[in-house]
């Protein structure tokens, strides 16, 4: 059983959604909205549908990244921008190193075989240390991030085990161009950046700001430096945006 992240119960996502998902009547926008605010997941599949899922699941995850892939990033922006701020929690507001660990690296390994949080880490290129709890920090810190995209799922096994995610699966396929532009998009998943991009409040400060609200005190220069890398990730993509971000 998938073990994280559970940000909205399953009892509050719309499942019905999915039938107009499938069979391709939802317009673009809308399938994207739903899943930048997570009202659907791909998990849910297995338990609405009979038939294969992993039939389902691939179908579906190519539905959402060509939906992604068609929907400007101004458009989901003014998605954002049409509804209220959000609250977040600690485990949705992710610390990472490395970047390129976390979506190209790791997704590579994953799609070899499951793995634990230490053996990623042992495996990730950016950790440098030998020591087993720090690997197990920089997997854990990776694989959670890529959790809040749906790109791996977390298994509630003992010790925690990460797969990639049938998304994860059909989004390494895309060409590199089709992978940045859709990862920038998936930020958008994570609650704390939809905050920020609604108040516009793209600085340190403000970030650090948002930041506070939902973690202690130690961890907060850790998360809100991470935060700004994933902002800035999303305006390289669009230089169109940077005039806004760096207003």
């Amino acid at each position: 059983m998938r073990a994280f992240p559970e940000l909205i119960d399953k009892e509050q996502r719309d499942l019905s959604i999915w039938e107009g998902i499938l069979d391709r009547t939802t317009p673009d926008y809308k399938v994207s909205y739903v899943f930048i605010f997570k009202n659907v997941e791909i998990y849910d599949l297995q338990y609405i549908f009979d038939g294969n899922p992993s039939k389902l699941y691939r179908q579906a995850s190519n539905i959402i990244l060509d939906s992604l892939s068609r929907t400007s990033i101004q458009s989901l922006l003014k998605m954002i921008d049409s509804t209220t701020n959000e609250a977040c929690c600690s485990e949705s507001i992710p610390m990472f190193s490395n970047l390129d660990d976390a979506y190209i690296t790791e997704l590579s390994i994953l799609s070899k075989s499951n793995e634990t949080f230490e053996s990623i880490g042992a495996k990730l290129p950016g950790c440098e240390s030998p020591n087993s709890s720090a690997m197990y920090k920089y997997g854990e810190t990776h694989s959670k991030l890529l959790a809040l995209l749906d790109l791996v799922w977390i298994l509630d096994d003992h010790p925690y085990s990460v797969t990639i995610s049938p998304l994860g699966q059909e989004f390494r396929k895309r060409t590199i161009h089709e992978r940045g532009d859709i990862f920038s998009k998936l930020l958008l998943r994570i609650p704390v950046i939809r905050n920020i991009c609604r108040n516009k409040a793209y600085d340190l400060k403000s970030v650090k700001n948002e930041v506070s609200l939902w973690v202690n005190n130690t961890t907060i220069d850790r998360r809100s430096s991470s935060i700004m890398r994933l902002l800035n990730e999303i305006t390289e993509n669009y230089n169109d945006l940077n005039d806004d971000l760096e207003g």
